[in-house]
């Protein structure tokens, strides 16, 4: 019992008690062991290898984005580029490029002129298609109109429709040459501006934007609106 008492007493007993309680008290907590093995070379390499996978991905995709970029923006200019050939074809469609078709071409011209001076004597007017110049290529006014809308088109525009003032100067007994609406003369320029009897007129020439009957005539929006 004595003995005990001793043992307990000790310096080394005390001094085990005293770090049992201050490792007991200690807030901080201790290490947790994980069971994560270290990586050997070969898990090092393939990690590499897929990040290096996924690199390679990445650049190949964007370099597939800038090729389709540079072959959309190829495609654009090669696309504007036909267009103005093709608008410079047709400004230069019928323009003579050789002696022999220059010299027809005004032989050509000589008659039509001279034909048009001598219809506009006789019938004291003059029709949209002969005061266009010569050697300007109207076939771009009848883009986008229809088989009935072009026919409208060329007898507005050369004035060989079936009214009254052109009738009666071939000859055709409609009486004379005055329209219903009691105007003297029953033109096309009358019956699309001037006419009472046409009820929409207002309508097409909001549709036109145009109220002057030869530029009416001489643009492709005024001719479908007129058409």
């Amino acid at each position: 019992m004595q003995r005990a008492q001793n043992e307990r007493n000790s310096n080394v007993t005390k001094y085990i008690k005293t770090r049992l309680n201050k490792l007991w008290r200690d807030p901080r907590a201790p290490h947790r062991r994980t069971n994560q093995q270290p990586q050997c070379r070969e898990d090092i390499l393939e990690k590499q290898v897929k990040k290096a996978e996924e690199e390679w991905c990445c650049s190949r995709a964007q370099a597939h984005i800038e090729e389709e970029r540079r072959r959309a923006r190829g495609q654009q200019g090669q696309q504007q580029e036909r267009e103005k050939s093709q608008s410079k074809a047709q400004k230069n469609a019928g323009k003579p490029t050789t002696a022999i078709q220059y010299w027809l071409d005004q032989r050509w011209r000589g008659a039509w002129e001279s034909k048009v001076q001598r219809l506009t004597e006789a019938r004291r007017t003059q029709a949209v298609a002969w005061s266009t110049p010569w050697g300007v290529n109207t076939l771009g006014l009848r883009e986008g109109l229809t088989k009935a809308e072009n026919t409208m088109a060329t007898l507005l525009r050369t004035g060989v429709i079936g009214l009254k003032d052109w009738l009666y100067w071939v000859g055709v007994p409609v009486g004379s040459l005055r329209c219903e609406c009691g105007w003297p003369r029953q033109t096309p320029k009358h019956v699309i501006l001037l006419c009472p009897l046409r009820t929409n007129r207002e309508a097409m020439l909001l549709v036109a934007g145009i109220e002057n009957y030869k530029t009416l005539l001489l643009t492709q929006k005024g001719l479908k609106a007129v058409t």
